[in-house]
């Protein structure tokens, strides 16, 4: 099941975007799920309580324009797939700011067929491969791999920070958490500090800046820090 959420303010433009979409959905038999806005605000309130896998927003609209909305959400969602479909081309150069799967011009929207195709296939197999970790310390531990942002040490426990503001602690080492992680692109920036790379928006010998403008201490250590780069820079080489 593919969610999709549609957002526009113009009425008759949101029932063609949404009737594009139902078409090419169901020509290549997509399981999915559509809802629609016609408020930016809607749209963040609405995607702060449920799980999304596409957005495709409009970008010129009052209250909270797309591009707003957008980078309001990427702070808890970095991963979020982002389609901006408008009547103004002027604004392309600028969306891509927000790392967007595509541009789409409203005036061309036959093009959303292969946009999608693609984006949708591209999820499936995400949602297909394993990202549920079964770690075993003193007990077994599910981490979902795209959605811890970073662990941290509390004596004896280990707490594990989601990108949704949640936490949950069990009894390990970080060491011990960090030798299971470190194949998924997880970095050890300082003794006590775990960082997930799928959520680092700035990585510099000084500090880490999340996606949601945390920032973390980068260790001194040369051959940690050296190590920390060196899976960072794989992991990004693989999302390009």
């Amino acid at each position: 099941m593919v969610n999709v959420a549609v957002c526009d303010d113009n009425g008759q433009s949101l029932n063609i975007l949404k009737d594009k979409v139902s078409v090419i959905m169901s020509e290549h038999n997509y399981k999915y799920r559509m809802t629609d806005f016609s408020d930016g605000i809607e749209l963040v309130r609405y995607c702060k309580k449920n799980t999304v896998d596409i957005i495709l927003a409009d970008v010129d609209m009052p209250n909270m324009n797309g591009f707003e909305a957008i980078e309001e959400l990427q702070k808890l969602q970095p991963d979020l797939n982002v389609i901006f479909v408008t009547a103004h081309s002027e604004f392309a150069y600028q969306a891509y700011d927000y790392h967007p799967f595509c541009f789409v011009c409203k005036s061309d929207l036959d093009r959303l067929n292969r946009v999608l195709f693609k984006l949708v296939d591209k999820i499936n197999f995400k949602k297909e491969r394993k990202e549920i970790l079964h770690m075993q310390f003193e007990s077994e531990v599910d981490i979902n791999i795209d959605d811890v942002m970073y662990f941290d040490a509390s004596k004896n426990y280990v707490i594990a920070h989601d990108r949704n503001g949640g936490s949950f602690s069990f009894r390990a080492t970080v060491k011990g958490v960090y030798e299971k992680l470190r194949n998924e692109s997880f970095i050890l920036i300082q003794r006590g500090y775990i960082v997930n790379c799928r959520f680092i928006k700035i990585l510099n010998r000084r500090y880490v800046i999340l996606k949601n403008d945390e920032k973390k201490t980068m260790t001194r250590d040369e051959k940690r820090f050296r190590e920390a780069e060196k899976i960072y820079k794989e992991y990004m080489r693989k999302e390009l």
